[in-house]
């Protein structure tokens, strides 16, 4: 006899799909945890046309936070305390919405500090309770543990309700979702005689909207800037700016006195941050533009980044010396936050003008 078909998996492959506040919100959550800590997101999957073979699982922005126990190597929430949550989403959704809410609820995250972000042997046991309970209720839903530590690094595994497999190490992307054609149409018609300038100085754009809204107090900004793109890149740099800085004025020096508070200052970034990212910060920083350059690829980062201890170094030495305003701290990282949107050597170029 003859098999008709090859041997083969009739499963598709799952991504996880975060949009880009969330993860701000994710790394927040890390980083002012003082232990162990522990979230849930619903789980949305969808599939499609132009990626056959895959399931995208879009995890929810908002993260669903239980009241819990915590401790520097485990976190728990006991049966009173889940009850409490039920009682708080009860309060914030329709019987309907309620149950959608809890049914698609799928994503157990959870932080472990410090430390490695494998899975331990209770984490093994958790996610596994999570398949069973599943099963047991015919919910027929995707499973997923996600586990992240304040050193940036996170560790991922999905079941697929389907096939019964179990995938680790599932790929994260990140859905900005930002349109900003309107930026490239208005440079072909409006950009007549360009020159460069400071980014920083007088007539940086941060400060002409400035001028402009403060003498037009009606002004409705959301018809100029778009609606949801320029509240997503002011939640970001703001969370970071209200960490750091958070008695500080705009006109106020970035500088502090002591090598320890700059350590800390630097920690704070990491746990934002990745090391490509801050790398670039720190040449913006520096005002050193064509340097950017040399990293803003994976390829050219990996070749030419800086290490760990030179980056932190690197920042220590500025958090000490600088003279920046915190008012130009922030138009910087804004400025890192707009180069993350673009993928080529050439769009970074244009970008900075160079």
């Amino acid at each position: 006899m003859k098999n008709i078909s090859v041997l083969k998996t009739l499963n598709i492959e799952p991504v996880l799909v975060l949009r880009h506040e969330a993860l701000e919100a994710i790394k927040y959550i890390v980083s002012i945890a003082p232990q162990e800590a522990q979230w849930f997101h619903t789980v949305t999957p969808t599939t499609r046309e132009d990626a056959p073979g895959k399931v995208f699982l879009n995890l929810s922005t908002r993260l669903f936070i239980p009241k819990q126990n915590t401790s520097a190597a485990q976190v728990d929430s006991t049966s009173t305390m889940m009850i409490d949550f039920y009682n708080e989403l009860k309060s914030s959704y329709t019987p309907a919405d309620l149950n959608e809410v809890l049914s698609s609820m799928t994503c157990w995250c959870h932080s472990h500090h410090n430390m490695s972000p494998s899975p331990s042997i209770q984490d093994d046991s958790q996610f596994n309770s999570f398949i069973d309970m599943s099963k047991e209720q015919a919910q027929n839903n995707w499973q997923i543990m996600l586990i992240f530590n304040k050193k940036g690094q996170f560790y991922s595994r999905v079941y697929d309700p389907d096939t019964g497999l179990v995938f680790e190490g599932v790929e994260i992307q990140v859905s900005t979702n930002y349109d900003l054609t309107y930026i490239k149409e208005a440079a072909k018609q409006k950009f007549i005689a360009p020159k460069q300038i400071s980014k920083w100085g007088n007539k940086s754009t941060f400060s002409n909207l400035a001028q402009v809204f403060s003498k037009n107090p009606l002004t409705d900004t959301s018809s100029f800037l778009g609606t949801n793109d320029f509240e997503d890149w002011g939640f970001v740099a703001d969370s970071i700016i209200f960490e750091l800085f958070p008695n500080k004025t705009l006109t106020e020096s970035v500088r502090v006195f002591s090598p320890e508070t700059a350590k800390e200052f630097f920690d704070t970034l990491c746990s934002h941050l990745d090391p490509k990212e801050l790398n670039i910060l720190l040449y913006l920083l520096k005002n050193e533009d064509r340097e950017v350059l040399t990293i803003f690829t994976d390829k050219r980062f990996l070749k030419s980044g800086l290490s760990d201890s030179q980056v932190m170094q690197a920042f220590v030495e500025y958090f000490l010396n600088t003279t920046n305003t915190l008012n130009t701290f922030k138009n910087t990282l804004t400025l890192l936050l707009d180069l993350t949107d673009l993928t080529t050597l050439k769009e970074c170029k244009e970008f900075l003008g160079i």
